[in-house]
C-alpha cells in the first residue's frame, strides 16, 4: 500500500513539475508566485464580504492576478520557454508581473491599492534574490521600468480621475516606490555579487581538494596511483571477490638492475626510468587494470575479471615492450627489464595474502635470470 501510494505522488509530481530538473525549477517559482497572488485574491474577496470593495472589481483583479502565472506555467510546463535562459525567463516573468499589479492599481479600489505596491517588494525579491537571480544590470532596468509603469499609471489615473485617485496621494505613493525599488535594486546587485564570490570560492575550494585527492592518491613522480590507493583497492576488491565468483589476478613488477641504473648515472636518471615505465605501462594495459607504484622500483597490479593465462599475455607484452628500442631511443643507457610475479586470487584469500604470493613469485622470476613472467601455472613463461 505505502509502494503505492509512492508510485501515485511520484507520478503526480511529475504530471505538475515534469521530469526535467531546469523545468521542474522555474515551475515551482511559478507555482509560489501563484500562492502569493491567491492570498491576494482571497484578501481582496475578504474585503468584498466586508463591502470594502465591489463584486465587479474584484473579479476582474481575480482574473488578472491569476491568468499571468497560468500562463507561464504552461509555457514552462509544455517546454516552450527553451529557447530562453533561466534569467531571461525570470525578467519576463517580473516584468509582467509589474504590467498586471499596475493594471490591479487602476482597478482597486483605495482600500486595496496599497496592495499592489505591497507586492512590488516581493516580486523583484523573487526575481533578484532567488534561485535565477537577475543580473545587476536586468536588476537597474527592471527597477526603471518598475518606476515608469507605475509613475505612468498613477499620472494617468491621478489627472483622468482626480476624484479617485487623489493626485496628492498619488505623489506619496509614487515617492514610496522610487525609496524602495532602488534601494532593492542595490541590495540585489550586492547579493549577486556575494553570490559570485562564493560560486568562485567554491569553485577554488574543489579544485583544492581535488588536487589534494590527486596528491593522496598518486604518486607524484610516475603520475601512477600509489600505494595508499592501492591498499583501499584492493580491500573494495577483496570484498568484491567474497560476494561475487569473479576471476581477479595480481601481479607484482620489479625494475631490474634498478639500482645500477641510480648509481651509474645518477637519481635524475633512475627517476627518468621510473617515468618511462609507468608510461608504457599505462599504454600498454587495458582500461580496466589498476597499476600503483608500491614502492621503490616495485609496482603492483590489480587486473579485475581476468583469469591467469589471460593476466600472464597482458604482462607478457609490457615486458616485450620494456625491451623494445622505441622506449629508449634516447636514453638507451637507461633500458630495463622487467621480473613480474602474478597469481590468481584465491576465494578466501586475504589482499595480504595474495600480494605475498605475487611478491614471491617477482623474487623466484629474479633469482631464475631475470626478464620473465613467473606464474603459478607455469615454472616460467619468457620470450626471449
Amino acid at each position: 500500500m505505502a509502494r503505492y501510494l509512492y508510485r501515485i505522488k511520484a507520478a503526480t509530481l511529475r504530471l505538475v513539475l515534469g521530469s526535467v530538473s531546469a523545468q521542474r525549477a522555474r515551475i515551482i517559482g511559478t507555482l509560489m508566485t501563484m500562492v502569493i497572488y491567491l492570498a491576494c485574491v482571497l484578501a481582496v474577496w475578504f474585503g468584498v464580504v466586508l463591502g470594502l470593495t465591489d463584486f465587479g472589481r474584484a473579479r476582474v483583479f481575480t482574473l488578472i492576478l491569476l491568468i499571468n502565472p497560468s500562463l507561464f506555467y504552461i509555457v514552462i510546463r509544455c517546454e516552450l520557454d527553451s529557447r530562453l535562459t533561466d534569467k531571461e525567463m525570470t525578467m519576463l516573468q517580473m516584468m509582467c508581473a509589474i504590467v498586471v499589479m499596475c493594471i490591479a492599481y487602476a482597478i482597486l479600489t483605495p482600500a486595496f491599492r496599497s496592495l499592489t505596491l505591497l507586492l512590488v517588494p516581493l516580486v523583484m525579491a523573487f526575481g533578484m534574490i532567488g534561485r535565477f537571480s537577475l543580473t545587476p544590470s536586468q536588476g537597474r532596468w527592471l527597477a526603471v521600468f518598475t518606476l515608469t509603469a507605475y509613475g505612468s499609471t498613477m499620472a494617468l489615473v491621478g489627472s483622468h480621475w482626480p476624484a479617485i485617485f487623489d493626485p496628492r496621494q498619488e505623489v506619496i505613493n509614487f515617492l514610496i516606490l522610487v525609496a524602495v525599488v532602488p534601494t532593492m535594486s542595490i541590495v540585489a546587485a550586492q547579493v549577486e555579487q556575494l553570490r559570485a564570490r562564493m560560486h568562485e570560492q567554491r569553485r577554488a575550494l574543489q579544485a583544492t581538494l581535488a588536487g589534494l585527492e590527486l596528491l593522496t592518491s598518486h604518486d607524484a613522480l610516475t603520475g601512477l596511483f600509489n600505494r595508499r590507493f592501492m591498499v583501499e583497492r584492493l580491500a573494495r576488491e577483496q570484498e568484491r571477490l567474497q560476494g561475487e565468483s569473479v576471476l581477479t589476478c595480481i601481479a607484482l613488477v620489479d625494475l631490474d638492475h634498478f639500482k645500477r641504473i641510480n648509481d651509474q648515472y645518477g637519481h635524475a636518471a633512475g627517476d627518468d626510468t621510473l617515468r618511462r615505465f609507468g608510461e608504457q605501462a599505462l599504454r600498454c594495459l587495458r582500461g580496466t587494470d589498476v597499476i600503483a607504484r608500491w614502492g621503490g622500483e616495485e609496482f603492483l597490479l590489480l587486473l579485475s575479471d581476468t583469469d591467469l593465462p589471460m593476466a600472464t599475455a597482458v604482462l607478457q607484452r609490457l615486458r616485450m615492450d620494456m625491451t623494445g628500442d622505441t622506449l629508449w631511443l634516447d636514453r638507451p643507457e637507461l633500458r630495463v627489464t622487467i621480473s613480474v610475479g602474478v597469481v590468481q586470487w584465491q576465494q578466501g584469500e586475504t589482499a595480504d595474502q595474495v600480494v605475498e604470493r605475487a611478491d614471491h613469485l617477482a623474487y623466484r622470476a629474479k633469482n631464475a635470470g631475470r626478464d620473465r613472467v613467473m606464474s603459478e601455472q607455469a615454472v616460467s613463461v619468457e620470450y626471449p
